[in-house]
This record gives C-alpha cells, structure tokens and sequence, in this order.
C-alpha cells in the first residue's frame, strides 16, 4: 500500500508515445503515435512540436490542438534512420505550448529516446513515462526510474512475450527489512550510460539503518546475449568495522503458472503440477544443486525466463514458478574501513526454447561444457513407480507394469519427492483390472516422513487372478499431500511365462528367415535381408507391415524396397545409406532377456558410408502372449575416431491389408487425426508423447509406434500418397572411441488408438 500526503504534482498535458517504447532498427522508417492528454480541469489549445538531431527524418513537425478536460489527442508520426545508425539513441524532442491571453506559453518539454538497434546491439535509455530501459536485440527490460525503484516488465522481443514483474532490488542484511525497509522508498543517484560492448541502468545509495554502507547496483545487457546481469557492491565508506553482512535478491512475478526445470542432486527436475511451485518444495540449501541455474517455461509454452546465480557465499536458493521466480541469499564477509565487496547475485536469462538454453548460458559463463550427452529426461517433482524388486531402472510416472500370469510377481512401489523438508502422505494403491496386490484389489499405507533423501518403498507381491486380456485398465495410485492430491493412473501388461516359443527357421530363394510364435502371435527376422524384421502379426494371417520377402521390389520412388521393418545407419552427411545396407552381413542369434524373448542381429559395418569399422547391435523382444516388441538398434564406435551415427528404424504399415489407414498421434500440443489422401503428409509426433497410431478404418485394428526417447524429436509418420504409409524411429549419436548409443521403440498391435496411449510410457529400455 501506497500512501501520500499533501499535494501530488501532475502534468497539465501528459505525453504518450504507442507503442510506450518504439524501437526501430538502422535504415528503417517507423510509424508510431504520440498522444496529449489534457489533465486539467479547463479546456486548452496549444501546439506541439517535433524535432530530432540534424539527419533525421520527421513526417511532421507541428501539431495543433484543442483538448477538453481528460481529452486525448493523437499525432501520427513517421521516423527514418539510416544504416549508418546503428546501435544509438535517436532523442525525438517533443514541446508542449499553450495559449494563455492570445500568446504561446511553453507547458512541456520532453525527450522521446528511441534506441536504434541493429543484429547486435545494447542500449540504456530513459522513457517518457518515468522508467528507464535496457533494451538488446532480444529482449527489454522495463524499470521505474523514481522510488520504489523496481523493475516493471520483461519482454522477450523474439517471441512477444511480455511479463509483469516486480522488485529485484538487491536488499543488504542481517537482518534483513520486511517488505524492502528504506531500500524500497530510498531515492538513488541514477545514470544511464553505453559504451560499446554494453549497456548499464546503474543505481547508487547510502544506508541510513547502517551508517557508511553503501550500495551500488548495475544492471547490464551486452549485446548477443540472452541475459541481464546484476553487479552489486557493498562498500564500506563509514568510521567503523561493517559486521554480520548479507544481501537478499529475487524476481517477484505475476504469473501463475508454467513449468520450471531446476538442476537437483545430478538431475535435472520439472514442476508442472497445480500445486507444486517449488515455494515449499525445492530445497533451499545450495548443496542440492549441483548447477547454478533455473528455467521457466511461459504461458506460450515458447519463452523461457531463466536464472543464474552465483554460487559463493551463497547461503539459500529457493526456484518457484508461482509469484517469486528466484531468490537468493548470501552471508558475506565483514567490511573493514575502505573495504569493499562486489557480487553477481542473479542473472535474469530472456530466451526461447527450453531449458537447455539457459543451462548453456550458465555452462558458458562458469567456464563448463555446454554439450549435453544424450537427451536428458527431466525427471517429476513427484515419481511414483511399481516396478519389479530387481530393477534398476526408472520408470515414468504412468509407465504400465508387467506382471507374469503364471506366478507371483515380487514387486516394490516406491514414491520420491522433491522436498528438503519431511512432509506426510497417504496413498491408495488400486490395482488393474483382474490384479491382486498382497491378495487385495487395493492397499493403503501412510508414510510419517517422505523427502528427497528418503523416498518411499514398499514390497508388494501381485497376481493375476483370470485369464482375461493381456492388456488391464483402471488402476490408480492416489496419493493425498496436505498441498496436493495427485491421481497417476496405472495399467498392466499381463504374458505368460509359460506360453513355449515355436521357433521355425526356413529358406526361401537362399534367404534364411528365422521366425517363432509366442501364443497366437508371430515374428520372422532375416539375417540375410538387412537385418529386418520381416513380419509381425497374428499367426497365419498377413503381417502388419508391407511384405514381399524374400524379394526386394521396386516402391514409390526407390529403387528397391524391403520387406517389414527396416533398420537404418549411416554416418554424418550421407544420402544414399540404402544402397550399402544389404551388402553388410549380419549374425543372429536367439536371446532372452528377463520375460522378453527374441533375436539379435550383430554387424560390423564393412560397406555402411561414414560408419564403417562400428558395431551394430539389432534386437526384436517379445512378450509371451502379448502383440508387442521391442525394437532396439545400437551403435557401439569401435573405428577408433569420433563418429556421428543416425540410427532407427523405417517400416511401411499394411493394417487389415490396406495402404492407407487414418493416422493418430500428438503434435504440436494438440491430438491429431489425419484421414489420408493422395497427397503426401509427414506427421511428427510430440516428442514428450512420443506415439503414433495407424487405424484402419473398417475393422478398427490398429499398429502403434511408441518412440523409447521421449526429448528427442524421432518419431514420425509419412503418407506417401495411396500407395503407404510409412513410420520411423530415428535419431543421431555422437560417439566417442568406446561409447554406444541405441535408439528404440515398440510396435504394438490392437484394437483402440487409446491403448496405443496407456502404453506411450513404456521404458526406453527392457530389463
């Protein structure tokens, strides 16, 4: 709350300019608008006039008016610079005259600084309105130039973004003042000043409550760079010895929502949820970050508002997506007389994309690696898993289970959070249809104390108690927090161990294909066809995928076409990979792993270009009972030299016999459902989702394609025209002498586009 006393000053004529901060860039001619408003109490007339430095064009240089009381009078104004203007502050100098006893008195005199800004380019400057600005290419950073001196908005020019913010004002301590103490009304020494390589807001003032402190604040830009940092000094100019120092920084915001990446114990972690901001949730202590950076996600689901803090003498940090966006707080050291003090507490990042953005700003400015290995799924502030006791893998929330139909299942539920802080939970464990767990349908515990350092487990035996489907619905895992009641749905796949393989090996015009039933489904694999898959579907009837085995046939515009699912590798700039693919030769073999059941293929590439001398791993993994494989292609760079690989695998639909079925995924944040025509399509599915479903529209039979990586955009699917349809799974690997890399996915058949859905979160990996 604001309070006044006395006489508040205001302007007869208040002048405007719309946009509030036009800025233009070299060799531009913009039109903006400045408007006059009568603030007085009595009807005027005047003239207002228009003039800029020599070399600067001007549509018009007067303006006369007649204004009533609160009447607006507009002026359409066009500016020109050259190219030779680049990166400067072009003032508009506006004058205000009125008519009093038949002469022309000046009212107003004003400048409009208009930044002109080129590729690159930082500028300082003040505007009409009492605020001061910092303004790069990018972005532009709004502040009030009078007490409270507070920054106002923050515009992200590249996408539009435009948030309301408030506060980061740098506030020294111990202890530190309620709501900004005699900060939050001090009157400071303001300059604006550009220099070359960068533009600063600079702020100066002495404590009254701590005689001989003095603060000094500058807020700087530089051009090409997506952020703003802070530079705060203390100075002791005092008689005395200053002891028991702090300084408290944050960015106070009015935004309600969002999604923050934060990095936490080697992880990197994402609030999303309604409830869960990160205010009460994310540890303060700075022992769990192990990087000095956090990255929002605005409404536009484009724009990133991100910081960075230093991390010595850092004492707390608190990252929130709701109100506060960071804040920090350093102990520092004591100040003799004539000591000083100088800190970076906060970078302010203005940036598009994702997280990695703002990670990459930090890794730069703290002398790291930017580069990323592989694509980091960020995990959930709040994971919860039902996994088999022997597993080591991390499952994500909603990921279905597996469970054998012929014996008892040792499984554990386990439940992590993000909290520093102990909190309490109760949790409802309901099983899927046709599932026991300890004998029950459902289960209930209460856990006293669940943090960070002490996630949740419990063993649990679970059975299956019919003969029904392999694919149960409706489970849940309830989970009632004093600030959150979350509800993960839980699905079942549900094989049967003791379903035997049929293994069958034959050859058809010297090809050797190798195929085995598991219950009523079937798969064949060649070693001799470019490791493919060759068929999948139910037992006697024709595959899923487009089947001319053992000949590879002319289609569309290839030369030739393969049957099935095709593997894909190549090195780093190469076009024609096909052509080299059969001449490599492939070992199978026949391989279990846990209740997966399937073949590997193994190479080490002699033809391949750019690829030549890796090793080439490609397996296809069934469940017993279940119409469901996992495919997994993997690189391992034995050539002694750094390569770049494109790994995946290509197949072409054939659901019911036909060449065109309706296609479903998610893309670009919303459910697509393509009904194709003799057009070409390509559809890339969202990678966070990560499914794609071919349905044939008169039997409602279904082929999914699930993608294991859930960050990478790898997952795709094309209507070539009447003829097929195509889906793929691809993506590149950068490898080291030793590394390997995979990409997976599933390929499930059904009779619903929503199961291909319950399952999109199956594990990139099989155990």
């Amino acid at each position: 709350m604001r309070m006044f006393s006395g006489l508040i000053a205001k302007d007869a004529i208040v002048i405007a300019s719309g946009p509030p901060y036009p800025s233009i860039s070299p060799g531009e001619r913009a039109r903006f608008v400045i408007s006059l408003r009568n603030n007085s109490e009595q009807a005027v007339k005047g003239v207002a006039t228009f003039s800029t430095p020599d070399g600067h064009e001007l549509s018009r240089t007067e303006h006369s008016f007649s204004l009533n009381p609160n009447e607006v009078t507009e002026v359409d104004l066009e500016f020109s610079t050259t190219y030779e203007d680049e990166n400067i502050i072009v003032p508009i100098e506006i004058s205000v005259s009125v008519e009093e006893e038949s002469k022309l008195i000046l009212l107003a005199r004003k400048p409009l600084d208009v930044p002109v800004i080129g590729p690159v380019g930082a500028l300082a400057y003040r505007g009409l309105d009492e605020t001061v600005l910092l303004e790069t290419e990018r972005f532009r950073i709004t502040m009030s130039r009078n007490p409270p001196i507070m920054m106002r908005y923050i515009e992200n020019k590249i996408t539009g973004m435009s948030e309301r913010v408030w506060w980061f004002l740098p506030v020294p301590g111990y202890p530190f003042p309620s709501e900004g103490g005699e900060w939050g009304h001090k009157k400071f020494d303001l300059q604006v000043r550009n220099f070359k390589d960068r533009a600063e807001i600079q702020l100066e003032a002495e404590s009254v409550d701590r005689p001989g402190l003095r603060m000094t604040i500058i807020y700087r830009a530089h051009p090409g760079r997506e952020y703003m940092e802070t530079v705060v000094r203390l100075a002791n100019v005092g008689t005395t010895k200053r002891i028991n120092l702090g300084l408290i920084m944050g960015l106070w915001m009015d935004y309600m929502g969002g999604m923050l990446h934060v990095p936490v114990n080697g992880d990197i972690y994402c609030l999303d949820s309604v409830e869960w901001t990160g205010q009460r949730q994310l540890p303060k202590s700075p022992r769990y970050y192990h990087e000095s950076w956090a990255a929002l996600l605005d409404h536009d689901g484009v724009s990133i508002i991100g910081t960075i803090w230093n991390t010595e003498h850092l004492d707390e940090v608190t990252p929130t997506r709701m109100r506060s966006m960071t804040r920090t707080e350093y102990r520092l050291p004591d100040l003799e007389v004539g000591q000083s003090i100088e800190i970076i507490p906060l970078r302010l990042v203005v940036t598009q994309g994702s997280w990695k953005n703002v990670r990459r700003l930090w890794a730069q400015l703290n002398g790291k690696s930017a580069e990323l290995k592989g694509h980091i799924e960020a995990r959930s502030d709040l994971e919860v898993e039902l996994i088999h006791t022997s597993s080591k893998m991390r499952q994500r929330n909603g990921a279905p289970i597996i469970v054998d139909r012929a014996t008892e299942n040792k499984m554990k539920l386990r439940v992590s959070v993000i909290h520093e802080d102990p909190i309490k939970s109760e949790i409802t464990l309901r099983m899927p249809e046709g599932l026991l767990a300890n004998g029950k349908r459902n289960l209930e515990f209460k856990v006293e104390s669940l943090s960070i350092d002490s996630p949740f487990t419990v063993p649990i035996t679970i059975t299956v108690d019919d003969d029904k489907d392999w694919l149960r619905r409706n489970g849940e895992v309830k989970l009632k927090f004093q600030s959150r009641v979350a509800q993960i749905p839980l699905t079942a796949l549900v094989y049967d161990s003791k379903v035997p393989p049929k293994r069958d090996t034959t050859t058809e015009q010297s090809l050797v294909l190798h195929s085995f039933t598991l219950g009523e489904y079937q798969m064949a694999v060649s070693p001799d066809y470019c490791a493919n898959l060759v068929r999948l579907g139910k037992e006697g009837q024709p595959s899923v995928f487009y089947d001319t085995f053992p000949e590879a046939k002319p289609f569309i515009w290839w030369d030739q076409h393969y049957s099935g699912v095709s593997p894909m590798i190549a090195g780093w700039d190469v076009w024609d990979w096909e052509s080299a693919l059969p001449k490599e030769k492939w070992l199978l073999s026949e391989v279990t792993q846990g209740p997966w059941i399937g073949y590997e293929l193994r190479t080490v590439a002699k033809h391949a270009p750019k690829v030549k001398s890796i090793e080439f791993t490609v397996r296809y993994m069934m469940l017993p009972g279940v119409p469901l494989v996992h495919s997994e292609i993997r690189a391992t760079n034995k050539s002694g030299q750094w390569k770049k690989v494109w790994l995946g695998f290509r197949g072409i639909s054939r659901v019911g016999g036909k060449t065109q079925s309706n296609i479903h995924t998610v893309t670009q944040g919303g459910r697509v459902h393509c009904c194709p025509t003799a057009e070409q399509a390509r559809i890339a599915a969202t990678p966070e989702e990560g499914w794609i479903a071919f349905e044939e529209p008169e039997s409602g039979e279904v082929l999914g394609t699930i993608s294991g990586a859930k960050k990478q955009p790898i997952l795709r699917a094309t209507n070539l025209g009447e003829k097929a349809q195509e889906t793929m799974v691809r993506g590149w690997k950068n490898l080291k002498t030793g590394e390997s890399g995979a990409v997976s996915c599933y390929y499930i058949l059904t009779s619903t586009v929503e199961d291909v859905v319950l399952l999109k979160n199956l594990p990139a990996r099989i155990e």
